[in-house]
């Protein structure tokens, strides 16, 4: 190790650097002159030596004045300054870069003369920060509907439910869908950002009916996907909670308790732009409580968890209809179109 010397040491910096994909530069400030490495080229797209303002006129607008009164401290004070900042660059992008810098000689009188430092793209990192914060913004203004709506369904139940039973499988089944809604947003924020917090149609209706049978190639159930369409940042959670309470009432109530039955869900798209959903279950014979009429037409849904969340959606519901051989809910409501299918 005694023998380490200076070439060494500058190779390792050097590997050290390329390896953090850091750009270095060196500013001489009586001549203002700034030269820096490829990588510092690469970043800010210029070609050095060039003068520091050809650097600053490249600093985004918000961060400029910040940037330089932190640089004029390190100047001033002679700490390292530490810094954040956007720079719009020739091509027309803006990236977010990190920097860190420090006066290396001054002169007799304490001017500074010479100034090195780092810089590094930093974009991804604020990008992923921007969507944490934004999650934690969404994830708290959605607990707090949560709760509100929680507190509703308990009210409305306690009047409307006779059945205590019931009213808990309705109610557990909702704080389900409730948690199922939140995490798809979650991902979407987390892991997908040119989604731009909207959710496949067909995620959250594969979503729900795996949660129903645990099984994803389930024979008795047929999924079938039109055009591809994504639910507004609205109606996630609305739409989770109606097909939530139709998968409850087919695996509980309608002909999905039965061995034999099957389920249908067809989305479609109408020249409107509206999505139109099918919930069609089938028994190819009468169901076997079909002579207790009273218990046949409660398979027909018109509790107040749909009710609500079809007006949250400003959905139109098309049919409601229980039969001795079926059961058939359909709906439609706005989704959008325009975007990449890729994004969801």
């Amino acid at each position: 190790m005694r023998d380490f010397g200076s070439v060494e040491i500058r190779e390792c910096a050097a590997l050290a650097l390329e390896a953090g994909q850091m750009a270095v530069f060196a500013w001489h400030i009586p001549t203002d002159t700034v030269i820096g490495d490829p990588m510092f080229c690469r970043l800010f797209q210029v070609e050095t030596p060039l003068a520091s303002e050809d650097v600053f006129k490249l600093i985004h607008p918000e961060d400029l004045v910040g940037l330089r009164q932190v640089i004029q401290r390190t100047h001033d004070l002679d700490e390292d300054y530490d810094a954040t900042f956007r720079v719009d660059r020739a091509d027309g992008s803006t990236i977010w870069i990190g920097g860190r810098g420090r006066v290396i000689e001054r002169g007799n009188d304490g001017a500074p003369l010479r100034m090195v430092g780092v810089n590094w793209d930093m974009t991804r990192s604020k990008e992923q920060e921007e969507r944490v914060s934004h999650l934690v913004r969404e994830m708290n203004h959605r607990v707090n509907n949560s709760f509100a709506l929680m507190k509703a369904m308990l009210y409305l139940g306690g009047e409307t439910y006779s059945d205590v039973s019931d009213f808990v499988d309705t109610l557990s089944a909702q704080i389900h869908a409730l948690s199922t809604a939140n995490l798809l947003v979650a991902d979407v924020f987390l892991h997908q950002p040119t989604a731009s917090q909207h959710i496949g149609l067909e995620t959250v209706v594969r979503k729900v009916l795996h949660d129903l049978t645990q099984d994803a190639d389930d024979p008795r159930i047929e999924i079938e996907i039109g055009r591809t369409m994504a639910v507004k940042p609205q109606d996630i959670t609305p739409l989770t909670m109606i097909l939530y309470e139709l998968a409850t009432n087919a695996a509980k109530n309608s002909i999905l308790g039965e061995a034999d039955g099957t389920l249908e869900v067809i989305v479609a798209s109408l020249e409107s732009g509206r999505a139109y959903v099918q919930w069609i279950e089938r028994l190819d014979r009468p169901r076997e409580r079909s002579e207790d009429q009273a218990a046949l037409n409660e398979g027909a849904l018109d509790g107040f968890i749909l009710e609500h969340c079809l007006a949250k959606m400003n959905a139109t519901l098309v049919q409601n209809e229980a039969t001795a051989t079926g059961f058939s809910f359909i709906f439609e409501f706005d989704a959008e179109t325009s975007f990449s299918p890729d994004a969801l």
